[in-house]
């Protein structure tokens, strides 16, 4: 009986170990854990930055007039880095990964190395793209109108552009149409995206793109 008592009291012991033994590496795997849409930012941001550097040397090495520079475009709703915000996010943390890099391997300074990596990555706005997600815009106010919630829809599209276009974000245009649920690459006016409108809207807002 008693060395039953101590067998069983040793097994326990063991067992408290090990769970003891599991609670620390958790703890400390937790510490290199880090929310997906924080490393997709990270990450991507370094392709582009190291992409935007092999732009800058090619240029440099050409002598090139004109900033060769990257752009990264808007793709589906699926996918991190569509959405404006998401977009926007991930131009700037670009710009600011190649700036630190400008500064370290060229000793810019970092008012010049800002100038430099905004010259060398800018976004490509798709209005195709943008128009998908119609299919999950869900109005706050339409109460089942499908026109009045195509206008807010439209109308948000306006507001975000308009603030991209003003913020400097976007450097370059692909008009192509749809109805907000495929790539049909449609022309512009044979979709329901309001290009006329789109282009209007960011022309006053200072786009001076293509």
């Amino acid at each position: 009986f008693e060395k039953s008592n101590r067998q069983r009291a040793e097994a326990y012991q063991r067992v408290g170990v090990d769970r003891e033994v599991r609670a620390q590496e958790q703890e400390e795997s937790i510490k290199y854990m880090k929310d997906i849409r924080d490393y997709g930012k990270e990450y991507s941001a370094k392709q582009i930055a190291k992409t935007a550097m092999y732009a800058y040397d090619m240029e440099k090495s050409k002598k090139l007039n004109k900033p060769l520079w990257v752009a990264p475009e808007n793709w589906t709703p699926e996918l991190y880095g569509s959405h404006p915000q998401e977009y926007k996010e991930l131009i700037l943390a670009s710009r600011q990964q190649m700036a630190d890099e400008l500064e370290k391997r060229f000793k810019m300074k970092a008012d010049e190395a800002k100038k430099v990596a905004t010259e060398h990555i800018k976004g490509t706005f798709d209005v195709g793209h943008a128009n998908f997600w119609w299919k999950y815009y869900q109005s706050q106010s339409a109460d089942g109108d499908p026109v009045k919630a195509r206008k807010e829809f439209e109308s948000w599209i306006h507001k975000e552009t308009e603030k991209l276009t003003k913020e400097g974000i976007i450097g370059h245009v692909h008009l192509s149409d749809n109805f907000g649920y495929h790539d049909e690459h449609l022309a512009p006016g044979q979709g329901n995206f309001p290009t006329s409108e789109f282009v209007k809207r960011i022309k006053a807002a200072g786009f001076k793109g293509k």
